[in-house]
């Protein structure tokens, strides 16, 4: 088998579907580092797809590969984060105790050469800058009684690069926002209430994840969410072959089910119905969050955030982000609602005559 095969079936598996842990450590994917064993590749017994048809028994060994290190995966990602977390901790605590010693040099070493007070690193340009003005300006911030009076005095021995400057603060800015979406920087992060890889995790992901309630709940989601996931499989790689074999077929889930649960995948009864395609506009109804409503002619933008529209359900503002184990809030769950076709539909056929009655004036 070549590995050619994998550079298509393993984007698919952790960018075009859910992805879950099973398929990552922090920043490397498992699935591809499955991949580079030449052992594992041959033990396969030929290419994981035929053209747009993955072959779902090859497609299940291979993912049960990953499955049964699942466990070990699980506990050296938490061991990891504990590391990263209590890494995190100690630099702002250190971080903390260099605040609160004495500054009297601080102007020096946050302005010279920089406007740009967001920190006590500089910048290649501020370093070249330092070496060649550093004697003059130490003595004379050093004297100086007000950081006001020391950005000036900085500014004053100098020749400033707007441009420099400008991709500075953006550094700094890019910077921050980063810090700001870290979770580990927050003082109330999230619990942890499934545990991975300690007894029982599984029960208590279907429980948190997916609201099962009882084992036999327990079981008809998890052959569900298999199902759907498998067919996710199935109409991607279809897609990118041959185009799209289904219009209406979406994945119902916001997540996806283990490696350890992807069994039987060559019994599954994967069938697509063709539909059709929604028009352009109800493509944008279905896609667009209701901050994006101006992009849409008036009747539509209503749909979006009159608080009297029949869907305005579809359209929330406020939204619960799963982190998901993540570290960084874009990279969190957005639990946002699945549109219901039948609804939108209903709504946009009250409202289609008006949209042409705009295009019959502009054309007058």
């Amino acid at each position: 088998m070549s590995s050619k095969t994998l550079e298509v079936m393993i984007p698919i598996l952790i960018t075009h579907l859910p992805s879950h842990a099973s398929y990552y450590t922090q920043k490397h994917p498992v699935l591809a580092s499955l991949g580079s064993s030449q052992q594992e590749l041959m033990s396969l017994g030929g290419y994981l797809t035929d053209g747009n048809k993955p072959n779902l028994t090859r497609v299940e060994h291979f993912i049960q590969a990953v499955g049964f290190y699942q466990d070990k995966i699980f506990q050296k990602r938490a061991r990891l984060h504990q590391r990263q977390a209590e890494r995190i901790k100690r630099e702002k605590a250190q971080a903390k105790r260099d605040d609160s010693e004495p500054d009297s040099l601080l102007p020096v070493a946050r302005f010279n050469g920089s406007r740009l007070a967001l920190g006590p690193s500089l910048a290649p340009f501020q370093q070249k800058m330092e070496s060649l003005g550093q004697p003059y300006k130490m003595r004379r911030l050093s004297s100086s009684t007000t950081i006001g009076a020391a950005i000036v005095e900085a500014e004053d021995s100098m020749h400033f690069n707007v441009h420099e400057y400008k991709e500075e603060l953006k550094a700094k800015l890019k910077e921050l926002i980063r810090d700001k979406s870290d979770i580990f920087n927050s003082e109330n992060q999230e619990e942890d209430k499934i545990k991975l890889g300690e007894p029982g995790w599984k029960e208590r992901y279907y429980v948190e994840k997916f609201s099962a309630n009882t084992p036999e709940e327990m079981e008809a989601i998890r052959k569900d969410v298999v199902l759907r996931y498998t067919e996710g499989l199935c109409w991607v790689m279809h897609y990118y072959y041959e185009g799209v074999c289904s219009w209406w077929w979406f994945y119902p889930y916001h997540y996806a089910p283990f490696a350890s649960d992807l069994k039987d995948l060559g019994q599954l009864d994967i069938q697509f119905v063709l539909g059709s395609s929604f028009k352009p506009f109800n493509q944008l109804l279905g896609v667009f969050p209701a901050a994006s409503a101006h992009a849409l002619p008036e009747q539509y933008r209503k749909l979006m955030s009159d608080p009297n529209s029949p869907i305005i359900d579809f359209y929330p503002t406020d939204f619960e982000i799963d982190m998901n184990g993540k570290r960084y809030s874009w990279q969190g769950i957005a639990k946002l609602p699945f549109i219901d076709e039948e609804r939108l539909l209903a709504e946009v056929a009250k409202i289609e005559h008006t949209f042409e009655g705009v295009r019959s004036t502009e054309k007058q």
